[in-house]
């Protein structure tokens, strides 16, 4: 059964929206990073990472391979509002 993660999606949209490039996003964040602070707030909620992907995806959120890091990286890049 697929999790509803619609709530920490609206919050998170009303505070950032989608960045186009990686040069125009004020906030870079992994996958990882977001799954945490979900995780951090309802510990009950025990979203993953592939669930975090899915949510992110499905708002029109873009991922990049990050400028000017050493290795790959992929974040998604976000303007907040």
């Amino acid at each position: 059964m697929k999790k509803d993660t619609s709530f920490y999606l609206q919050a998170i949209t009303s505070r950032y929206v989608p960045a186009n490039t990686a040069y125009e996003a004020t906030h870079r964040l992994s996958t990882e990073e977001i799954c945490a602070a979900i995780n951090k707030i309802n510990p009950g909620a025990n979203i993953s990472a592939a669930e975090v992907y899915d949510m992110m995806k499905s708002a029109g959120f873009r991922f990049v391979a990050v400028p000017g890091t050493v290795g790959l990286q992929f974040r998604w890049i976000l303007i907040e509002k």
